[in-house]
């Protein structure tokens, strides 16, 4: 349906809708919907639309670290994470230098796998959506090596929408 909204021809709509199929499709399905995302990032490159084509990237590598297809994964995270210094879109490179973590820590390279979600925390903190896998990795990271205490307050409040100092928050 959202395809026939769109209509036909390269559009903004259409790379978008394009984007969410092939992702809702290759999460549980991959390699199915790589298709559509593939046609999302290629159709957002010819209409100059930075945000919809690091998007795809970003959700084809997702797809991939999911079903651990880690070659894949890191080829359309380094993507993303080029077009988003290229572009000057700091959230995605923040949440994509995460995903990049999550590569590492998968394939064993803890050091490297820190050192990137350190890297989001201690400098992107405020782009919210980049402390989600950041943190999450980074706590499995310590509870691995039995240090789970050794950054447990990395994370400023105002990050977490919280401050004035309010512990529970």
């Amino acid at each position: 349906k959202a395809l026939a909204v769109a209509g036909e021809g390269p559009s903004q709509p259409r790379a978008h809708a394009l984007n969410n199929i092939g992702t809702a499709k290759s999460i549980p399905r991959y390699p199915e919907g790589m298709e559509e995302l593939e046609e999302s990032y290629a159709m957002s490159a010819d209409i100059h639309s930075s945000h919809d084509q690091i998007r795809a990237a970003v959700n084809i590598s997702w797809g991939a670290i999911y079903h651990r297809d880690l070659a894949t994964a890191e080829l359309w995270a380094g993507r993303a994470h080029e077009l988003s210094i290229d572009r000057e879109i700091a959230s995605f490179d923040a949440y994509v230098t995460g995903e990049l973590a999550l590569i590492d820590e998968m394939r064993g390279n803890w050091a490297e796998a820190e050192a990137k979600v350190c890297f989001v925390l201690d400098t992107l903190a405020e782009l919210g959506t980049a402390n989600i896998v950041a943190s999450t990795l980074l706590g499995r990271l310590q509870a691995r090596r039995g240090e789970p205490d050794l950054r447990r307050l990395r994370l400023h409040p105002e990050a977490l929408g919280g401050g004035g100092g309010d512990p529970d928050r």
